[in-house]
């Protein structure tokens, strides 16, 4: 049997893969529904800039620039979905997602941007690129057949992505209005009219993105009270005394998912020391080679405006003379670090394990500490083991300093001496963070709504941002939110999560189980454990286990996930079941029969819940369940008993003007019957027609 995940041929009778691991099923749910930003990004004019290249010289210039792209879509979670000659097409939102899926699509195609320029002037040539970033639903899943399968999206939202780079101008990037409504709260854009974009003429204004920080697009968040953390803030507090106290440094290993609150800890802890003998210095180390590292360690250690780049060399220069004055090689490193001295072209045989400058610097750091007397700081975000600044960081662990390095990163590096790992804020908690920044009067929805999207903070600012939205941007920005926590489910959970959705806000173990198999059907205990789904002990079908949605926003958010395209087949499963199961409950096996497109299966049990509530004098619902069959596909002769049966009940309940205008509608139905169907069913008109002439009195 050929695995779905991974297409390995395993032996009869395997149950699990012998490669990847994952259950040997079958299962249609295959393709799913997302909101996604996609981002185009291309080389701008390539084919003429490079025109005289050598063919393996223009290789290794694509090669160089779509890897280093493709380094920061990854960086910022993002995932590549294809490379097209000299640009590629990326994802975020798909195959995983996070609440600020479009900020990360945004600033990644800043970014790469940037970074294409900067190889152009290594190359001493005006290389640009330009971005299109479009935000909105796609179907996402593996296209192909046997083992030539791939992972990809398709759908209006990819094409128009498309559109707008290619309307981009070179060194800018363009977005969409859905990306703009999402991340104009952080970002600066300036606004584009009269825009005309193939097949999309409703499409009029698109956006330019400005800066990644304007004093426009303010943190509305900035200012709130901080909110739990106070052990985590005590460590912190005790490592840095620490160091003051015997002058040795310390590295302190920050861990936790993305949105925990890594750097707003930081953060804190830095405005609880800031009066205090200190130099802080930060570095975001994802995004900056090691000489921008440098530039940024130089900047933040002089303390003082830097106006331009001959500036900063005299005070960078003077500052060196004063902290290593008996070391002129160590600052002629230092100085060539930054870019303000030219390296000699020739390269001296290297014995040393550790690079001179990295050596210079360390030097330099730790006069500091000693002439000024001041405890340094370093707190480092991205920061990773293995790069040349992760190198860096590791030298100054030997130095009896007063410097307190915190790094932050994701993962959990367990070979780490000193790791602090965030955790989710506690329920209390993530309640008054909501509160703080909901309106109060959505108190009781936002507190409602704080438990369906996790505890994360940074998700429960997104979702107090959703609530001050209107309508659809609403729907757009807690869908992300909800996306992501889905997201954290196996696949296989999700595909399970997926069937329950279809069966309704209410379901049971044993439908679920003819769905999805045995096999499959254990990975309920994952979706039990994160609180998607609960058990409802009293269950509506007898010896049965039932499950139902945390909220119907939940169920709402999981339904959309499904492609409509395979939902029908899996309706008509339900449908029988419920039928074999659960006769009782006929207004759910007739709404699972509709949306199969079985029509006449659900027709039975639609006329039934028509006819008893006439029965219980329910005038209202009859009429409501009479409307629904006469709305159905059906061959002539069914509408038609069901119109004499509707007619024959409005006249029950004297809606006479009613029964009157069901009748005109039974006698075109009637017309259009054969043989003897038509002529009882005449008869049965006939009949209805003249006691509507001669109403017996009630």
């Amino acid at each position: 049997m050929r695995c779905k995940e991974c297409s390995t041929i395993n032996p009869k009778g395997m149950n699990f893969c012998g490669n990847c691991g994952l259950p040997l099923e079958a299962t249609e749910l295959r393709r799913e529904r997302r909101k996604v930003s996609i981002v185009f990004i291309d080389l701008s004019g390539f084919s003429t800039l490079t025109h005289g290249f050598a063919a393996e010289d223009l290789r290794d210039l694509a090669d160089e620039v779509l890897t280093v792209v493709a380094n920061i879509i990854e960086d910022y979670d993002g995932y590549v979905d294809a490379f097209t000659g000299d640009g590629l097409i990326a994802l975020f939102g798909a195959p995983h997602s996070h609440p600020d899926d479009a900020y990360r699509a945004v600033k990644a195609s800043f970014k790469s941007l940037r970074k294409i320029e900067a190889i152009g002037d290594s190359r001493e040539i005006d290389l640009k690129g330009r971005a299109g970033v479009n935000t909105g639903t796609v179907i996402a899943g593996s296209i192909g057949s046997g083992r030539v399968q791939e992972y990809t999206v398709m759908g209006s939202a990819v094409n128009l992505a498309s559109r707008i780079e290619a309307a981009a101008l070179p060194g800018e990037v363009w977005v969409g209005p859905v990306t703009y409504a999402e991340t104009a709260h952080k970002l600066y854009y300036e606004e584009l009219e009269n825009i005309s974009l193939k097949s999309y003429p409703d499409i009029d204004k698109l956006y330019k993105l400005i800066s990644l920080k304007s004093a426009e697009a303010k943190d509305p968040y900035q200012n709130i009270k901080f909110i739990g953390r106070d052990l985590e803030l005590g460590i912190l507090d005790n490592i840095f005394a620490k160091v003051e106290k015997h002058s040795k440094s310390e590295t302190l290993w920050l861990t936790g998912e993305a949105g925990i609150g890594k750097t707003r800890l930081a953060d804190e802890f830095c405005k609880r020391i800031i009066d205090k003998n200190v130099t802080i210095v930060k570095i975001e180390e994802l995004f900056l080679n090691i000489e921008g590292i440098w530039r940024q360690f130089a900047k933040q250690i002089l303390l003082e405006k830097v106006n331009n780049d001959t500036d900063f060399e005299v005070k960078i220069g003077k500052y060196l003379r004063t902290c290593l004055q008996d070391e002129e090689r160590w600052q002629k490193y230092i100085l060539e670090s930054l870019g303000f001295k030219t390296k000699p072209n020739w390269q001296r045989l290297e014995r040393r394990k550790i690079e001179r400058s990295f050596l210079a610097w360390r030097d330099l750091l730790y006069a500091i500490t000693v002439i000024e007397q001041k405890t340094l700081v370093i707190i480092v975000e991205h920061s990773s083991r293995g790069s040349r600044l992760g190198i860096f960081l590791e030298l100054l662990n030997d130095l009896d300093a007063s410097i307190f390095i915190i790094r932050t990163n994701r993962k959990r590096y367990t070979e780490a001496d000193n790791i602090l790992n965030l955790e989710r804020l506690e329920q209390n908690q993530a309640l008054e963070l909501i509160n703080q920044i909901a309106d109060p009067k959505l108190k009781v929805a936002s507190q409602a709504l704080v438990s369906q999207v996790g505890r994360v903070p940074a998700n429960i600012l997104e979702l107090g941002r959703s609530l001050s939205l209107q309508d659809s941007n609403f729907s757009s920005s807690l869908g992300s939110l909800l996306q992501a926590r889905f997201d954290k489910l196996s696949p296989i959970a999700k595909q399970v999560l997926g069937y329950c959705a279809l069966i309704g806000f209410i379901s049971w173990k044993s439908l679920i189980t003819e769905l999805v198999g045995e096999t499959k059907v254990k990975f309920l205990t994952e979706i039990l454990a994160d609180k998607i789904l609960i058990v409802d002990e009293s269950s509506s079908i007898a010896y049965e286990t039932q499950y139902k949605f945390q909220s119907k926003l939940i169920h709402q958010a999981v339904l959309k996930t499904i492609p409509n395209s395979e939902r029908s087949r899996i309706h008509l499963k339900i449908a029988s079941w419920l039928e074999t199961y659960a006769s009782q409950m006929p207004k759910e096996i007739a709404k699972h029969f509709i949306k199969g497109n079985f029509h006449e299966a659900a027709y039975p049990h639609l006329l039934r819940l028509a006819e008893t509530n006439a029965k219980n004098k329910n005038i209202e619902d009859s009429s409501k369940y009479f409307d629904i069959v006469l709305g159905l596909e059906l061959a002539p002769r069914l509408l038609a008993l069901a119109s004499l049966k509707y007619a024959q009940s409005a006249m029950e309940f004297s809606e006479f003007e009613l029964a009157t205008t069901i009748l005109v509608k039974a006698k075109e139905l009637i017309d259009r019957c054969e043989g003897e169907t038509k002529t009882q069913l005449g008869f049965q008109y006939l009949e209805i027609s003249q006691s509507l002439k001669n109403p017996s009195p009630r």
